[in-house]
């Protein structure tokens, strides 16, 4: 019952926000679960990429505006990406002797990332973004999102709110709808590349039959209210949510850190 409620959270929160709900899962994980770093960020990934698919179903029956040509190009750089970072994952796993050095390191790196995008998304916005259009430069940028989304294990949806509104100028809300596109990819390709080298059998997955109906319910609940919100709204819930996976990102660090010392 606790995996169904907090992937019901993450991913109402997520799929309205554009913030992919891997963000909360992941950390609300490594502070309340017994499951290895490695297990929880499968899990991750399968619910955040279940709650992907289907908001982004529910966004293309409402016609929802999804840059179509920014969306290849940068998706099949997510996919790319989302290799690579699970191949980054697997070999830090490998070469440090203990797994909390690496969720250490992937909470640190979470907060870091959250309080740059919680600065941006509030005080520098408004300057005004740019707009990319060189197709290497956005298949670059796909593959930059999608290596740190898989390797953090969060789905990547704050820093691809920062990059959509800064490299593309996009409004909040046509960024929530492409950044769950971006999701889907990175997410994909990671669990592809696990799926083609190792597979799941050494992974202790049975969370998943929770994770993943409560993964549709709140994309589709989720996609619901982001039609009804005003961008202001989305903001709030967007700012909220970042504020408080930051205190738990930190939370789990100081606790690593004590079973280290």
């Amino acid at each position: 019952m606790l995996y169904l409620l907090i992937s019901l959270l993450a991913c109402l929160v997520g799929a309205i926000s554009g913030l992919g709900g891997g963000m909360i899962i992941k950390p609300i994980l490594d502070l309340a679960s017994d499951f290895s770093v490695s297990t929880i960020s499968v899990l991750s990934s399968f619910t955040v990429f279940t709650m992907a698919l289907t908001s982004l179903a529910k966004y293309l029956y409402d016609d929802a505006k999804i840059e179509i040509r920014l969306g290849i190009l940068i998706s099949l750089g997510a996919m790319v990406g989302g290799s690579i970072g699970n191949d980054l994952f697997d070999f830090l796993l490998n070469y440090w002797e203990t797994a909390e050095f690496v969720t250490l390191l992937q909470n640190l790196i979470l907060t870091l990332l959250l309080l740059g995008v919680l600065w941006y998304m509030n005080c520098s916005r408004e300057k005004g973004g740019h707009n990319l259009t060189n197709p290497v430069a956005i298949v670059g940028t796909g593959i930059g999102l999608g290596t740190i989304a898989s390797f953090i294990g969060i789905g990547g949806g704050p820093i691809n709110m920062v990059v959509l509104t800064l490299l593309f100028s996009m409004g909040t809300k046509e960024a929530t709808v492409n950044s769950l596109l971006l999701i889907f990819f990175s997410q994909g390709g990671k669990l592809t590349t696990i799926l083609m080298t190792n597979g799941f059998s050494d992974y202790n997955l049975w969370a998943l039959w929770f994770m993943i109906p409560a993964a549709i319910l709140g994309g589709l609940v989720g996609a619901l209210f982001h039609k009804k919100l005003t961008a202001k709204q989305v903001l709030m819930v967007f700012n909220g949510t970042i504020v408080s996976i930051v205190g738990i990102s930190l939370l789990n660090s100081i606790q690593i850190l004590d079973t280290l010392w």
